[in-house]
């Protein structure tokens, strides 16, 4: 599995909703701060899938 190629098929995705997160709450560093955290969370599950 190689960390490069989902973090490129991940990153539009996650740029789309810090950019959605922004609009809506007016607060960029804010907004980044969740959509990190929220690609992590999503991530952290999918691995934990993969594993069962």
């Amino acid at each position: 599995m190689d960390g490069h190629k989902i973090f490129k098929n991940a990153a539009i995705p996650v740029i789309l909703m810090i950019v959605g997160l922004c609009r809506y709450t007016q607060n960029l560093p804010l907004s980044i701060i969740a959509g990190i955290g929220i690609y992590a969370i999503a991530s952290s599950i999918d691995r934990f899938i993969k594993k069962r």
